[in-house]
């Protein structure tokens, strides 16, 4: 909220609003579902990480794994990050994160977005077309 003088006031929950003239933030509904419970529960958005990049499984790829649901296709690994000494490979699709399946379209980092750094996570895996569950520890960003 604003007051008559345009002067920032803290709204509920302790976030600080600091409107600009000249700058509108649109945040999509599904995205404020997602973060304002973790704003209500630490003030902040904590999230955790695996080091990996993903692109969605396409259909015939879905098709070939017999996936029902998306899946997400890992795609690179960071040397040394969370999800690479862990044991997770390039090209493993992940299918399930914390035993809900991963959608298609929704970004991985969504998914991974209830759970902070340091929480451990079941993660449902095609690999080498065999289903499997692992267990990985989420890192922190930035941290090694």
């Amino acid at each position: 909220q604003v007051d008559e003088d345009g002067a920032a006031r803290t709204a509920a929950h302790g976030l600080s609003l600091r409107p600009s003239p000249t700058e509108v933030l649109a945040v999509p509904a599904d995205v404020v579902r997602l973060v304002w419970p973790l704003l209500e529960r630490d003030g902040r958005v904590l999230r955790g990480h695996l080091g990996i990049e993903t692109r969605d499984a396409d259909a015939a790829l879905r098709g070939h794994l017999g996936l029902e649901t998306g899946g997400h296709v890992i795609e690179a690994l960071v040397p040394e990050g969370p999800g690479a000494r862990q044991g997770l490979v390039r090209h493993d699709v992940i299918v399930a994160v914390g035993g809900v399946p991963v959608e298609p379209g929704r970004p991985l980092h969504e998914a991974l977005l209830p759970f902070r750094p340091g929480t451990r996570v079941t993660l449902g895996l095609v690999r080498a077309g065999k289903r499997l569950e692992v267990e990985v520890v989420l890192g922190a960003p930035g941290a090694r």
